[in-house]
């Protein structure tokens, strides 16, 4: 990470083409303020592929790259501004929400490697679980879930 330490720029070269999907808070200082052509054009400056301006339940599961979703109550105040961005995946880390753990945790972390075997994740949101399935088709709860 010091290769980047200089007075000016230094050119950037991913250090693999591993790649990976995230969301991210953006322009929390729009929090509390009206949703009106001010915010739309701080939100111009995310560079948006797409922008959706919606309520709490209202959203689509689907995933845009570089979309802006806007977060707004019924008066269309903002709560929440967020961006699905791409990152670039370092070793050990197998997608986004891994590298969410990462920062949390560390990437050497339980829950950051938890993910290294996963073909894929389920929220039990009515007992409150997340668990993976493995490449060898077991379900393991994540790090810190009670059985």
């Amino acid at each position: 990470m010091k290769d980047y330490h200089h007075f000016c720029a230094v050119e950037y070269t991913p250090e693999s083409e591993d790649r990976g999907w995230a969301l991210i808070p953006v322009l929390q200082f729009l929090t509390g303020k009206p949703w009106d052509e001010v915010a739309l054009a701080y939100v111009h400056a995310l560079r948006p592929t797409s922008i959706r301006v919606v309520g709490d339940s209202e959203q689509s599961c689907d995933a845009r790259t570089w979309r802006v979703t806007v977060y707004v109550d019924n008066k269309d105040i903002i709560e929440n501004i967020e961006q699905e961005i791409e990152v670039w995946l370092p070793h050990k880390v197998a997608h986004g929400a891994a590298l969410n753990e990462a920062l949390k945790h560390g990437i050497d972390s339980k829950e950051c490697q938890w993910y290294q075997d996963c073909t894929g994740t389920v929220d039990d949101g009515i007992h409150g679980k997340y668990y993976k399935i493995t490449k060898a088709g077991y379900t393991v709860l994540f790090p810190g879930h009670a059985q």
